[in-house]
Protein backbone atom coordinates (compact mmCIF):
# COMPACT_ATOMS: atom_id res chain seq x y z
CA UNK A 1 0.00 0.00 0.00
CA UNK A 2 1.15 3.44 -0.95
CA UNK A 3 1.55 6.61 0.93
CA UNK A 4 -0.32 9.76 -0.58
CA UNK A 5 1.09 13.29 -0.77
CA UNK A 6 -0.71 17.04 -1.08
CA UNK A 7 0.87 19.09 -3.34
CA UNK A 8 -0.20 22.71 -2.73
CA UNK A 9 0.91 25.38 -6.43
CA UNK A 10 1.38 28.39 -4.77
CA UNK A 11 2.39 31.54 -7.21
CA UNK A 12 5.22 34.26 -6.49
CA UNK A 13 4.00 35.95 -4.32
CA UNK A 14 5.94 38.80 -1.54
CA UNK A 15 3.84 37.50 1.78
CA UNK A 16 4.62 34.46 4.52
CA UNK A 17 2.72 31.41 4.33
CA UNK A 18 3.21 28.98 7.04
CA UNK A 19 1.94 25.31 6.38
CA UNK A 20 1.87 23.20 9.18
CA UNK A 21 2.44 19.72 9.03
CA UNK A 22 0.75 19.05 12.26
CA UNK A 23 0.67 15.20 12.20
CA UNK A 24 2.27 12.43 9.84
CA UNK A 25 1.89 8.69 11.05
CA UNK A 26 5.42 6.75 11.18
CA UNK A 27 6.20 5.04 8.70
CA UNK A 28 5.34 1.03 8.58
CA UNK A 29 5.66 -1.52 5.80
CA UNK A 30 2.35 -2.07 4.14
CA UNK A 31 0.55 1.23 5.70
CA UNK A 32 -0.61 4.20 5.16
CA UNK A 33 0.43 7.99 6.21
CA UNK A 34 -2.01 9.80 7.02
CA UNK A 35 -1.64 13.76 6.61
CA UNK A 36 -3.17 16.14 8.44
CA UNK A 37 -1.78 19.42 6.75
CA UNK A 38 -2.75 22.81 8.31
CA UNK A 39 -2.54 26.24 6.02
CA UNK A 40 -2.21 29.51 7.28
CA UNK A 41 -1.98 32.40 5.20
CA UNK A 42 -1.74 35.94 5.62
CA UNK A 43 -1.33 39.59 3.63
CA UNK A 44 -2.23 39.33 -0.24
CA UNK A 45 -2.02 35.53 -1.08
CA UNK A 46 -3.36 33.73 -4.03
CA UNK A 47 -3.10 29.81 -4.27
CA UNK A 48 -4.33 26.98 -6.06
CA UNK A 49 -4.22 23.74 -3.94
CA UNK A 50 -4.17 20.51 -6.03
CA UNK A 51 -4.43 17.14 -3.95
CA UNK A 52 -1.70 14.85 -5.48
CA UNK A 53 -0.95 10.89 -5.35
CA UNK A 54 2.11 9.93 -4.17
CA UNK A 55 4.74 7.35 -6.11
CA UNK A 56 6.31 4.09 -5.06
CA UNK A 57 9.57 5.56 -4.63
CA UNK A 58 9.13 8.25 -2.54
CA UNK A 59 6.80 6.00 -0.11
CA UNK A 60 6.39 7.45 3.55
CA UNK A 61 8.04 10.87 2.34
CA UNK A 62 6.18 13.89 1.63
CA UNK A 63 6.29 16.47 -1.24
CA UNK A 64 5.42 19.76 -1.37
CA UNK A 65 5.98 21.91 -4.73
CA UNK A 66 6.69 25.56 -3.86
CA UNK A 67 7.06 28.25 -6.97
CA UNK A 68 9.32 30.82 -7.28
CA UNK A 69 10.40 32.43 -10.60
CA UNK A 70 8.58 29.29 -12.62
CA UNK A 71 10.47 27.24 -10.74
CA UNK A 72 10.10 24.77 -8.02
CA UNK A 73 11.64 22.48 -5.51
CA UNK A 74 10.46 18.89 -4.35
CA UNK A 75 11.37 18.05 -0.95
CA UNK A 76 11.42 14.42 0.18
CA UNK A 77 10.75 14.32 3.79
CA UNK A 78 10.17 11.67 6.16
CA UNK A 79 7.10 11.09 8.10
CA UNK A 80 7.63 13.35 11.12
CA UNK A 81 5.89 16.46 12.24
CA UNK A 82 7.32 19.81 11.57
CA UNK A 83 7.33 23.75 10.23
CA UNK A 84 9.38 25.64 8.41
CA UNK A 85 8.18 29.38 7.16
CA UNK A 86 9.56 31.41 4.59
CA UNK A 87 9.37 35.23 2.72
CA UNK A 88 9.73 37.62 0.63
CA UNK A 89 10.62 37.21 -3.16
CA UNK A 90 13.54 34.97 -3.63
CA UNK A 91 12.21 31.74 -2.07
CA UNK A 92 8.43 31.86 -1.71
CA UNK A 93 6.72 29.46 0.81
CA UNK A 94 9.91 26.33 1.64
CA UNK A 95 7.04 23.91 3.53
CA UNK A 96 8.09 21.17 6.06
CA UNK A 97 11.58 19.65 7.28
CA UNK A 98 14.35 19.85 4.63
CA UNK A 99 15.46 16.37 4.53
CA UNK A 100 17.83 16.87 1.71
CA UNK A 101 17.59 20.84 0.41
CA UNK A 102 19.54 20.31 -2.31
CA UNK A 103 16.93 17.81 -4.09
CA UNK A 104 15.01 19.73 -6.56
CA UNK A 105 13.34 19.21 -9.54
CA UNK A 106 11.45 20.89 -12.16
CA UNK A 107 7.44 20.64 -11.53
CA UNK A 108 5.70 17.48 -13.34
CA UNK A 109 3.42 18.41 -16.27
CA UNK A 110 0.68 16.03 -15.04
CA UNK A 111 0.07 14.74 -12.04
CA UNK A 112 1.63 11.23 -10.76
CA UNK A 113 -1.09 8.04 -11.02
CA UNK A 114 -1.27 5.28 -8.41
CA UNK A 115 -4.54 3.51 -8.29
CA UNK A 116 -3.12 2.52 -4.72
CA UNK A 117 -2.98 4.93 -2.85
CA UNK A 118 -5.38 7.45 -1.01
CA UNK A 119 -5.69 11.36 -1.00
CA UNK A 120 -5.32 13.39 1.58
CA UNK A 121 -7.54 12.93 4.79
CA UNK A 122 -7.84 16.82 6.23
CA UNK A 123 -7.01 19.99 5.52
CA UNK A 124 -7.33 22.85 7.42
CA UNK A 125 -6.98 26.98 5.67
CA UNK A 126 -7.08 29.78 7.58
CA UNK A 127 -7.11 32.90 4.97
CA UNK A 128 -7.55 36.80 6.34
CA UNK A 129 -6.71 40.11 5.03
CA UNK A 130 -7.11 39.92 1.52
CA UNK A 131 -5.91 36.07 0.60
CA UNK A 132 -7.37 34.22 -2.38
CA UNK A 133 -7.06 30.89 -2.19
CA UNK A 134 -9.01 29.02 -5.34
CA UNK A 135 -8.81 25.08 -4.58
CA UNK A 136 -8.89 22.60 -7.45
CA UNK A 137 -10.91 19.30 -7.55
CA UNK A 138 -8.93 18.12 -10.45
CA UNK A 139 -7.00 15.47 -8.69
CA UNK A 140 -9.68 14.72 -6.47
CA UNK A 141 -11.33 16.26 -2.92
CA UNK A 142 -9.67 15.56 0.39
CA UNK A 143 -12.19 13.67 2.94
CA UNK A 144 -12.79 16.69 5.29
CA UNK A 145 -11.93 20.34 5.16
CA UNK A 146 -11.83 22.92 7.77
CA UNK A 147 -12.19 26.45 6.56
CA UNK A 148 -11.64 29.93 8.58
CA UNK A 149 -12.30 32.80 5.81
CA UNK A 150 -12.18 36.13 7.98
CA UNK A 151 -11.63 40.16 7.05
CA UNK A 152 -12.22 40.27 3.23
CA UNK A 153 -10.36 36.78 2.37
CA UNK A 154 -11.64 35.23 -0.73
CA UNK A 155 -11.64 30.89 -0.68
CA UNK A 156 -13.37 29.22 -3.84
CA UNK A 157 -14.16 25.87 -5.26
CA UNK A 158 -13.72 24.13 -2.03
CA UNK A 159 -14.71 20.10 -2.27
CA UNK A 160 -14.74 17.97 0.49
CA UNK A 161 -16.23 14.01 0.12
CA UNK A 162 -17.06 13.58 3.68
CA UNK A 163 -17.22 17.08 5.93
CA UNK A 164 -17.04 20.23 4.99
CA UNK A 165 -16.02 23.17 7.86
CA UNK A 166 -16.53 26.92 7.27
CA UNK A 167 -16.09 29.44 9.78
CA UNK A 168 -16.87 33.01 8.32
CA UNK A 169 -16.37 36.58 9.36
CA UNK A 170 -15.74 40.19 8.02
CA UNK A 171 -16.51 40.43 4.63
CA UNK A 172 -15.01 37.30 3.49
CA UNK A 173 -16.45 35.03 0.24
CA UNK A 174 -16.32 31.56 0.54
CA UNK A 175 -17.79 29.30 -2.52
CA UNK A 176 -18.25 25.58 -3.34
CA UNK A 177 -17.17 23.51 -6.21
CA UNK A 178 -20.88 21.55 -6.19
CA UNK A 179 -19.55 18.72 -8.17
CA UNK A 180 -18.84 17.33 -5.27
CA UNK A 181 -20.88 17.68 -2.45
CA UNK A 182 -19.95 16.55 1.15
CA UNK A 183 -21.67 14.24 3.07
CA UNK A 184 -22.10 16.90 6.06
CA UNK A 185 -21.48 20.57 5.84
CA UNK A 186 -21.37 22.97 9.21
CA UNK A 187 -21.49 26.99 8.80
CA UNK A 188 -20.99 29.27 11.15
CA UNK A 189 -21.17 32.75 10.86
CA UNK A 190 -20.09 34.99 14.31
CA UNK A 191 -19.81 38.48 13.36
CA UNK A 192 -19.37 40.61 9.65
CA UNK A 193 -21.44 40.25 6.45
CA UNK A 194 -19.78 37.20 4.67
CA UNK A 195 -21.33 35.51 1.67
CA UNK A 196 -21.36 32.36 1.08
CA UNK A 197 -22.33 30.71 -1.63
CA UNK A 198 -23.05 27.42 -3.48
CA UNK A 199 -23.08 25.48 -0.47
CA UNK A 200 -24.33 21.31 -0.92
CA UNK A 201 -24.32 18.55 1.21
CA UNK A 202 -26.16 15.00 0.74
CA UNK A 203 -26.80 13.73 4.41
CA UNK A 204 -26.52 16.60 6.88
CA UNK A 205 -26.54 20.59 6.85
CA UNK A 206 -26.20 22.89 9.56
CA UNK A 207 -25.92 27.02 9.88
CA UNK A 208 -25.37 29.06 12.33
CA UNK A 209 -25.77 32.79 11.75
CA UNK A 210 -25.56 35.70 13.84
CA UNK A 211 -24.87 38.10 11.71
CA UNK A 212 -25.96 39.53 8.62
CA UNK A 213 -24.41 37.07 6.26
CA UNK A 214 -25.78 35.64 2.97
CA UNK A 215 -25.69 32.08 2.58
CA UNK A 216 -26.91 30.37 -0.69
CA UNK A 217 -27.70 26.68 -1.49
CA UNK A 218 -26.93 25.84 -4.58
CA UNK A 219 -30.76 25.10 -6.26
CA UNK A 220 -29.31 22.58 -8.78
CA UNK A 221 -27.78 20.32 -6.53
CA UNK A 222 -28.75 17.28 -4.10
CA UNK A 223 -30.80 18.69 -0.97
CA UNK A 224 -29.48 16.82 2.51
CA UNK A 225 -31.63 14.22 4.49
CA UNK A 226 -31.84 16.58 7.73
CA UNK A 227 -31.22 20.69 7.46
CA UNK A 228 -30.98 22.70 10.94
CA UNK A 229 -30.96 26.93 10.43
CA UNK A 230 -30.33 28.79 13.39
CA UNK A 231 -30.05 32.31 12.30
CA UNK A 232 -30.20 36.22 13.47
CA UNK A 233 -29.70 39.81 13.24
CA UNK A 234 -30.18 40.35 9.84
CA UNK A 235 -28.67 36.80 8.08
CA UNK A 236 -30.07 35.52 5.02
CA UNK A 237 -30.32 32.27 3.84
CA UNK A 238 -31.75 31.42 0.50
CA UNK A 239 -32.79 28.08 -0.78
CA UNK A 240 -32.03 25.76 2.13
CA UNK A 241 -33.90 22.37 1.22
CA UNK A 242 -33.66 18.58 3.08
CA UNK A 243 -35.71 15.17 2.19
CA UNK A 244 -36.76 13.98 5.74
CA UNK A 245 -36.34 17.18 8.13
CA UNK A 246 -35.93 20.58 8.23
CA UNK A 247 -35.54 22.92 11.69
CA UNK A 248 -35.32 26.61 11.58
CA UNK A 249 -35.13 28.97 14.08
CA UNK A 250 -34.59 32.82 13.20
CA UNK A 251 -35.22 35.88 14.92
CA UNK A 252 -33.74 39.33 14.69
CA UNK A 253 -34.95 40.78 11.12
CA UNK A 254 -33.68 36.87 9.74
CA UNK A 255 -34.45 36.27 6.43
CA UNK A 256 -35.05 32.43 4.69
CA UNK A 257 -36.62 31.42 1.66
CA UNK A 258 -36.97 27.40 0.96
CA UNK A 259 -36.17 26.10 -2.19
CA UNK A 260 -39.16 23.84 -2.48
CA UNK A 261 -38.28 21.26 -5.52
CA UNK A 262 -38.15 19.14 -2.83
CA UNK A 263 -39.96 19.30 0.60
CA UNK A 264 -38.93 17.86 3.99
CA UNK A 265 -41.02 15.25 5.42
CA UNK A 266 -41.00 17.21 8.87
CA UNK A 267 -40.78 20.94 9.16
CA UNK A 268 -40.08 22.81 12.39
CA UNK A 269 -40.55 26.39 12.40
CA UNK A 270 -39.58 28.65 14.96
CA UNK A 271 -39.71 32.86 14.41
CA UNK A 272 -39.37 35.91 16.44
CA UNK A 273 -38.78 39.55 16.33
CA UNK A 274 -39.68 40.39 12.98
CA UNK A 275 -37.81 36.93 11.17
CA UNK A 276 -39.74 36.00 7.75
CA UNK A 277 -39.56 32.56 6.42
CA UNK A 278 -41.05 31.97 3.08
CA UNK A 279 -42.14 29.22 0.93
CA UNK A 280 -42.25 26.58 4.24
CA UNK A 281 -42.94 23.21 2.92
CA UNK A 282 -43.44 19.45 3.80
CA UNK A 283 -45.17 16.42 3.07
CA UNK A 284 -45.98 15.28 6.29
CA UNK A 285 -46.41 17.74 9.50
CA UNK A 286 -45.46 21.42 9.84
CA UNK A 287 -44.95 22.34 13.36
CA UNK A 288 -44.77 26.31 13.87
CA UNK A 289 -44.59 29.26 16.58
CA UNK A 290 -43.99 32.28 15.20
CA UNK A 291 -44.08 36.05 17.28
CA UNK A 292 -43.00 39.45 17.57
CA UNK A 293 -43.66 40.97 13.98
CA UNK A 294 -42.29 37.98 12.42
CA UNK A 295 -43.91 36.60 9.05
CA UNK A 296 -44.21 32.90 7.81
CA UNK A 297 -45.23 31.53 4.07
CA UNK A 298 -45.88 27.85 3.88
CA UNK A 299 -46.48 27.60 0.15
CA UNK A 300 -45.52 30.38 -3.07
CA UNK A 301 -47.45 29.42 -5.98
CA UNK A 302 -51.64 28.90 -6.61
CA UNK A 303 -51.28 25.11 -5.81
CA UNK A 304 -51.97 22.78 -2.68
CA UNK A 305 -49.15 20.08 -3.71
CA UNK A 306 -46.60 21.55 -1.38
CA UNK A 307 -49.56 21.57 1.79
CA UNK A 308 -48.42 19.17 4.94
CA UNK A 309 -50.99 16.51 5.79
CA UNK A 310 -51.20 18.35 8.69
CA UNK A 311 -50.39 22.12 9.85
CA UNK A 312 -49.84 23.36 13.52
CA UNK A 313 -49.60 26.45 14.13
CA UNK A 314 -49.22 29.10 17.15
CA UNK A 315 -49.28 32.67 16.22
CA UNK A 316 -48.66 35.74 18.70
CA UNK A 317 -47.62 39.50 18.98
CA UNK A 318 -48.20 40.71 15.88
CA UNK A 319 -47.07 37.76 13.32
CA UNK A 320 -48.59 37.27 10.30
CA UNK A 321 -48.96 33.62 9.45
CA UNK A 322 -50.25 32.52 5.92
CA UNK A 323 -50.73 28.30 6.39
CA UNK A 324 -52.11 25.52 5.08
CA UNK A 325 -52.91 22.07 4.80
CA UNK A 326 -54.00 19.17 3.30
CA UNK A 327 -56.63 17.19 6.05
CA UNK A 328 -56.18 19.20 9.47
CA UNK A 329 -55.18 22.76 10.59
CA UNK A 330 -54.67 24.04 14.01
CA UNK A 331 -54.37 27.52 14.89
CA UNK A 332 -53.58 29.10 18.31
CA UNK A 333 -53.68 33.12 17.47
CA UNK A 334 -53.12 35.93 20.49
CA UNK A 335 -51.68 39.13 21.13
CA UNK A 336 -52.52 40.72 17.31
CA UNK A 337 -51.24 37.84 15.07
CA UNK A 338 -52.74 37.17 11.79
CA UNK A 339 -53.60 33.82 10.31
CA UNK A 340 -54.60 33.07 6.62
CA UNK A 341 -55.38 29.56 5.70
CA UNK A 342 -56.12 27.19 3.31
CA UNK A 343 -57.31 23.45 4.05
CA UNK A 344 -59.91 22.29 6.53
CA UNK A 345 -59.50 23.76 10.31
CA UNK A 346 -59.60 20.74 12.63
CA UNK A 347 -58.94 23.55 15.94
CA UNK A 348 -59.00 27.37 16.35
CA UNK A 349 -58.31 29.58 19.58
CA UNK A 350 -58.24 33.05 18.95
CA UNK A 351 -57.32 35.71 22.17
CA UNK A 352 -56.85 39.12 22.71
CA UNK A 353 -56.83 41.07 19.38
CA UNK A 354 -55.78 38.24 17.14
CA UNK A 355 -57.52 37.55 13.85
CA UNK A 356 -58.03 34.19 11.75
CA UNK A 357 -59.23 34.43 8.58
CA UNK A 358 -61.92 31.10 7.96
CA UNK A 359 -59.71 28.08 5.95
CA UNK A 360 -61.77 27.02 2.96
CA UNK A 361 -61.24 25.33 -0.14
CA UNK A 362 -60.61 28.13 -1.87
CA UNK A 363 -57.00 28.87 -2.41
CA UNK A 364 -55.63 31.91 -1.16
CA UNK A 365 -52.05 33.92 -3.18
CA UNK A 366 -49.71 34.21 0.24
CA UNK A 367 -47.83 36.39 -2.12
CA UNK A 368 -49.88 39.14 -2.24
CA UNK A 369 -52.18 39.29 0.72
Amino acid sequence: MYFFLAYLFIPSINAIVSVQIHRLAQYKPNSSCALLANVTLSSSVSIQSCIWQCVEELKCQTAVYSYDNNICWMYGESCESGSIESSGSNRSSVICYRKNPNSNMHCPSAPINNNSTTTVTLIIIQASNIDIINASAQYGCPTSINVTAKDQATVGNLCATDQLNIDASGVAHVSINTSICARIMYIFVGSGSPNIDNICATQSLIIQSSSASTIVYNSLATCPSNASVTVSNSAKVVNVCSTDQLNIDASGAASISINNSVCPRVAAVNLQSSAVAHGICATDLINANTSSGSTLTMIRSNSALLCPLLANVHASTGSRNYVCGTQVINVIADNGASVYCYGVLNYMQVLSGALVFACSTQYIDFLII
